[in-house]
């Protein structure tokens, strides 16, 4: 039995003292039901029960508050870099010309270049 039965449990109990004979003895000369001090111990060991768990409730709910407002931070931390990473790709690599110092062998390995630059996922000027 979860704690809130238990509660609502001594609730109807205390509630229905009146029309239960054999507890006459709890009653005042008016016939008002009376709690036993067996009953309020019972229900205020059930508050206190209750209130510890919501408080360590609230406790983990702030935890978890924080850890998702660290998450959130880190997200957009990461999505600012996606985009200068992307602003980054989108730019083409620009290869030097051609001048008389490098002459055959840059033609020779500028196709290897090319072909580099692109698997590593950059363009390369005059790709568009």
């Amino acid at each position: 039995m979860d704690k809130f039965s238990e509660l609502s449990s001594n609730a109807r109990k205390a509630a229905n003292l009146f029309y239960n004979w054999s507890q006459l003895a709890n009653c005042t000369s008016e016939r008002v039901s009376c709690l036993t001090v067996e009953h309020l111990k019972e229900t205020s060991e059930l508050f206190s029960a209750l209130l510890a768990e919501l408080e360590a409730k609230d406790k983990r709910i702030a935890e978890l508050e924080e850890r998702l407002k660290l998450v959130r931070e880190q997200r957009d931390n990461e999505l600012r870099t996606n985009a200068i990473l992307e602003k980054r790709l989108a730019t083409p690599v620009r290869l030097p010309t051609t001048s008389g110092r490098l002459g055959v062998a840059y033609t020779r390995v500028i196709p290897e270049v090319i072909e580099a630059i692109r698997a590593a996922g950059f363009t390369v000027e005059g790709d568009e």
